[in-house]
């Protein structure tokens, strides 16, 4: 296939290796010193290519570039600009470039290489801006924003340690996305959203969300948006989740359970998304609907600002301070303690020595009593009312097989 002929002079222009060879200007951003021959190879290829298909942007840079080799760069020091190897070396806008091409040809008309599809030019902006008026207000594109992190919260953009990311897994959390972002007045939304596929399509980039983010931009903010939903369903559906939100509170304070605030703000939003109730509830909320719907209930504050509350009823608040100052019976604590020492000392004393063979990956029952090391692990961690995280567990194990490992060295045999 012919390429379209140029009708400026064929002439070889001269290139300065103190210089970016693709932009050939000076400018604040720093020059890539380490540079390899692969990606001098790249940035030939796309030039070149992308020239030959009519892109007025590399002209010039494709006739400098056109008589040269990736060896001749790499032994005279050529050097680039980061930005402009990644405006160059595109695939897709290659694509792009070569169909406008072959449509040119088909069509016979050069016009079409000029076409430009997706947002307008900063340049076409400032002009149609100064046609218009100052008034106009000028569109936002990613140009003008900060760059799009994927692994961070959609909203805020930013990490937070105890509020890990959650990833959008069905098609009705991207459409929930999509509607809240067309009806909000942020453009940073819309540009963030304007890389997927098809507009209501949030898996295909990944988009991630914290769950408090999440609440108090999509389902406040497509409750205040006016926007006219099925209101008896999603009413029915939001009394079906506090029916069983609060069946299972009350069941729990019942058996004499002291139930922190942050694990039932937690269980009381999962069961909302269960339900599929568009609102959110922070934890005033929560609290507002234990007070008004489970009678006889106290509310402990925490005695650290980084603990949350705590709640139960009032009879097991009662018992749990009558057993806390209720003095025990030493003599038969001293007894169980005895007892447990002497158990613990048979185990200890029964258990085989330990042979190396050819591998350190053992079954630490073969080595260290299961008792002993129980018992230890109760000792450290205390007794447990949250579920343990994972790191929190491991570091609990290790410390106690430690302990174990030096108590069963230290102890003295019968002989």
């Amino acid at each position: 296939m012919d390429h379209p002929p140029d009708k400026r002079p064929q002439i070889e222009l001269l290139i300065d290796y103190n210089k970016c060879i693709i932009c050939q200007t000076d400018t604040s951003e720093p020059l890539v010193k380490n540079v390899i021959q692969d990606s001098l190879n790249n940035i030939l290829l796309y030039v070149t290519e992308r020239a030959r298909y009519g892109e007025s942007d590399f002209l010039d840079a494709g006739r400098r570039l056109e008589h040269v080799t990736e060896k001749t760069l790499m032994r005279d020091g050529a050097t680039y600009h980061a930005s402009c190897r990644k405006a160059v070396v595109s695939s897709q806008k290659l694509a792009r470039a070569k169909a406008r091409y072959q449509e040119a040809v088909s069509s016979k008309n050069v016009n079409v290489l000029s076409r430009r599809t997706g947002r307008p030019s900063t340049l076409l902006s400032h002009q149609e801006s100064e046609v218009e008026g100052p008034s106009q207000k000028q569109r936002l594109s990613r140009t003008f924003t900060a760059k799009y992190d994927k692994d961070l919260c959609f909203f805020c953009q930013t990490h937070k340690e105890k509020d890990p990311v959650h990833a959008i897994q069905t098609a009705n959390r991207g459409k929930q996305l999509h509607e809240y972002v067309e009806n909000c007045d942020k453009d940073i939304y819309k540009v963030y959203l304007s890389t997927a596929i098809q507009p209501e399509d949030a898996l295909s980039i990944d988009v991630k969300y914290h769950r408090l983010c999440w609440q108090s931009h999509v389902m406040r903010g497509s409750s205040s948006s006016g926007t006219a939903k099925k209101g008896k369903s999603i009413n029915e559906k939001v009394i079906a989740a506090k029916v069983e939100y609060l069946n299972i509170i009350r069941t729990l304070l019942e058996e004499g359970k002291i139930l922190s605030m942050d694990s039932a703000h937690t269980a009381y939003l999962t069961i909302l998304e269960e339900h599929e109730c568009d609102i959110g509830a922070c934890r005033k909320d929560v609290r507002c609907l234990i007070t008004e719907n489970i009678e006889d209930v106290d509310f402990i504050r925490a005695l650290r600002r980084n603990e949350p509350d705590r709640f139960c009823l009032s009879a097991a608040k009662i018992a749990a301070i009558e057993a806390a100052f209720s003095e025990p019976d030493i003599n038969d604590e001293m007894k169980v303690i005895f007892h447990s020492a002497k158990i613990l000392r048979k185990d200890i004393l029964h258990t085989p020595h330990w042979t190396f063979d050819g591998t350190l990956e053992s079954n630490m029952s073969d080595i260290i009593p299961p008792k002993l090391l129980s018992l230890l692990q109760w000792i450290i961690k205390g007794v447990a009312t949250e579920l343990p995280t994972e790191k929190h567990r491991n570091d609990v194990n290790q410390k106690s097989t430690l302990l174990a490992q030096q108590i069963m060295y230290q102890t003295i045999s019968d002989r």
